[in-house]
């Protein structure tokens, strides 16, 4: 072959290979809009919830009078862990743990005598509520104003005459996984835990699920997330959990809603998104969180309207719908970042207290409060998807990575087109 003709053969197909790999420079993938729109309707609800319902506590116990019960150490724990405090609230809350603990006349306990049970010993709802409030507060529960409620706590439970409330165990769970060390026998814990919520098993023609006075939707948003741990390894559990989950799901109306005793019902479908969120199965918690809207105050942001059967009218409720649209809200924002419901996130460099059994020394001194925001969590981020509508709204990328893709794509075609007339050139000659 002549030289010249071989030369510029060369030439021009370098050229050619340059230019088309100006087509074919990849940019960089962004994250699904339909997932970041949806994660931001989440937050946006989530904080509105989280807002209302602290200013519901904080006027409720405001008063000189006002005693803060078990209900609203849980819901103000819920309203933290959403990233939203009020520092009244929190010194309120914590001010009344303290003269709990100081009260002789009637000395703190994990346990009471249940009327209702024939006077049977029972677990106290303060205590796994208080312990979860003084955890996400950033205070020593295993040491708080010398008191060391983890360590009563595990005695009255491990107490196999005391009845525990099923939707206890997920809290209880919770205070062990934050701090094994400030339990004697921390696997032991769990396990009974774990046992309880499996015996309550149940799958008939009524339903498939949690029995606690029937099988619902609502015991198992309360019940199953104890048996996480167990369901990536146990095919025993896993099965049953999916058969659980798939129960729930056929209690959807065509809204979205959980239809309980023939009815929608607003805390059956937040504890149906809670559920749904805790094991991954995003299009089913789109669905219930869509179905949560049918709820929604119309006049007051953020909260969430129950049936009145004693007025026989649909009001705000404080009590049920709102503090459980509050949970079903913040399984899903933390699922859709990685993170479980009730877990109590660390700020970095912050090491966890260990376990005190010695009286306090030091004056008590409340420290400055610190919310975790939901923004500022470093996670795994969920599957990239959330229902089967979202995955047709994928877009190619765009935005901040398309000036770095025109850029490259100019310095090829002009390095492909110097090679070509430079080489023809010399070819020439």
């Amino acid at each position: 072959m002549n030289k010249r003709l071989f030369k510029r053969f060369i030439s021009t197909a370098l050229s050619a290979m340059l230019v088309f790999s100006c087509f074919t420079v990849p940019a960089p993938a962004e994250e699904n809009t339909a997932v970041t729109d949806t994660k931001a309707g989440v937050n946006a609800e989530l904080s509105a919830t989280a807002k209302s319902m602290c200013d519901y506590i904080k006027n409720k116990i405001s008063g000189d009078e006002s005693v803060p019960d078990h209900n609203d150490f849980k819901n103000y724990t819920l309203v933290l862990k959403s990233g939203y405090s009020d520092e009244t609230v929190t010194k309120k809350l914590t001010d009344f743990v303290k003269t709990m603990i100081n009260d002789t006349a009637n000395p703190i306990s994990a346990t009471y005598e249940d009327e209702y049970s024939g006077n049977a010993l029972t677990l106290s709802g303060y205590f796994p509520y208080i312990i979860a409030f003084l955890n996400e507060a950033g205070e020593n529960s295993s040491d708080f104003n010398g008191y060391n409620f983890n360590r009563v706590l595990e005695e009255a439970y491990l107490n196999e005459n005391v009845i525990v409330n099923p939707w206890l165990e997920q809290y209880i769970v919770s205070a062990v996984e934050f701090n094994r060390e400030a339990f004697l026998e921390p696997d032991k814990i769990i396990s009974k835990a774990q046992k309880s919520i499996l015996d309550s098993y149940t799958s008939d023609e009524y339903g498939t699920g949690i029995n606690y006075w029937g099988v619902s939707a609502d015991n198992n948003g309360q019940c199953l997330s104890v048996l996480k741990s167990l369901y990536k390894n146990d095919n025993d559990v896993k099965e049953k959990i999916d058969a659980t989950l798939s129960w729930t799901a056929t209690q959807f109306s065509d809204n979205g809603e959980i239809i309980y005793y023939g009815s929608p019902n607003p805390s059956s479908t937040a504890l149906a998104l809670k559920a749904f969120s805790e094991f991954g199965d995003f299009e089913n918690a789109a669905k219930a969180f869509n179905g949560m809207a049918s709820f929604k105050s119309s006049t007051i942001s953020g909260v969430y309207e129950g049936y009145n059967y004693s007025t026989n009218e649909v009001e705000a409720d404080y009590l049920y719908a709102t503090p459980d649209a509050l949970m079903g809200l913040l399984a899903y924002s933390r699922s859709l970042d990685g993170h479980d419901t009730l877990e109590v996130i660390v700020p970095e460099n912050e090491p966890v207290s260990e376990p005190s059994t010695e009286p306090s020394t030091e004056p008590d001194t409340k420290a400055e409060e610190e919310s975790t925001t939901l923004n500022e969590e470093t996670s795994t981020s969920a599957p990239a998807t959330v229902s089967a509508s979202d995955k047709d709204k994928e877009v190619p990328p765009t935005g901040d990575t398309a000036p770095i893709a025109v850029t490259v794509t100019a310095a090829i075609l002009a390095l492909s087109l110097a090679v070509y007339f430079g080489l023809n050139k010399k070819n020439a000659k």
